[in-house]
């Protein structure tokens, strides 16, 4: 067999471990949940059991691994791979590349887990067709990965790309990372369901309640709900777009790019009740010169997207 890379999503609630090639053939894979927030060591030991679990299931020997690489929730320091404090996963300044290079022996690159996205897209999705790119991601938290030039875009040491944490209204919903009205505190799944939870607790969204399992209602609820009419639910989803436009329109403002691609939970979930028109209507919010230059897709990657940008990160830096 020629040699392989093994590529980590590592999530807030799930992690994937796959191996492949950097062709972007993804030879196999396995999905887990990631270990009880804040406890990094019991996240690298699933890790390093199911690469181990993983290699031998497919006739894998060490000898064929080129390296390790790792998507992973920020802020994320490049190319130390240290992540600090991190909202979404309770991390306080964790060498991840540092202790997986240790308990592996193989080189390791750690990377923005939507920087990761932004390469899988621009490489496999895209298929380097626009060499400007911005991959935003709506899941658990809210990111963006940035292609300039056909190159991945950092910033000085790591940090570029966090518009989950751009402060829409300074007096808005308290976000994770401690500071009020972030994007991520207005439309990631998370603040769908805290909003949906706020209805409950008015004694209101009383269809969302019976949705819930064991009382706790998600994004897949608020899906489904709306998809059937409930006018909570569709009013949740309408504020949901508004909002997701005017943030859209924003980076185009700031980046100009080819295109927008957007993933994540949120999308692939709910797709069908948010997406259709969605570009006419940031072209109509953004400066006539921009208009004829916005485009905006669904990755076709789906929920592998960020392995596949760990495939493409191997070929990059060096572990062929």
């Amino acid at each position: 067999m020629s040699p392989v890379v093994i590529a980590i999503d590592l999530g807030a609630t799930k992690t994937l471990v796959g191996v492949g090639r950097t062709s972007g053939d993804l030879l196999a894979r396995v999905q887990f949940p990631t270990p009880i927030q804040g406890s990094p060591e019991l996240a690298v030991n699933e890790m390093v059991l199911k690469i181990r679990q993983l290699l031998a299931e497919n006739n894998i020997a060490d000898d064929q691994v080129n390296g390790v690489a790792v998507g992973a929730p920020g802020p994320i320091s490049y190319p130390q791979g240290i992540i600090y404090d991190s909202p979404n996963l309770g991390w306080q300044k964790f060498a991840l590349r540092q202790e997986l290079e240790q308990r592996l022996g193989w080189p390791v690159v750690v990377e923005h887990d939507v920087a990761m996205a932004a390469l899988g897209e621009f490489h496999f999705g895209q298929m380097k067709r626009y060499p400007n790119l911005l991959y935003v991601t709506l899941s658990t938290g809210v990111g963006a990965g940035i292609i300039i030039n056909g190159e991945l875009y950092r910033g000085s040491i790591g940090g570029a790309g966090e518009i989950g944490h751009m402060v829409i209204d300074p007096h808005g919903r308290l976000c994770n990372c401690g500071r009020r009205g972030c994007t991520e505190a207005i439309i990631s799944g998370t603040a769908l369901a805290i909003q949906a939870r706020e209805l409950v607790e008015q004694g209101r969204a009383t269809y969302l309640q019976s949705l819930a399992k064991d009382g706790v209602i998600t994004a897949k609820e608020i899906a489904i709900a709306a998809r059937e009419g409930d006018s909570d639910a569709c009013r949740l989803l309408a504020q949901f777009r508004e909002n997701l436009q005017l943030i859209l329109a924003n980076l185009v403002h700031i980046f100009n790019p080819d295109i927008i691609v957007l993933g994540g939970g949120v999308v692939q979930g709910m797709r069908d009740l948010f997406f259709e028109g969605i570009e006419e209507e940031v072209r109509a919010q953004v400066f006539p010169m921009h208009r004829p230059g916005v485009k905006i897709e669904v990755t076709r990657l789906g929920g592998d997207i960020v392995l596949y940008g760990c495939l493409a990160a191997g070929g990059i830096w060096g572990f062929e």
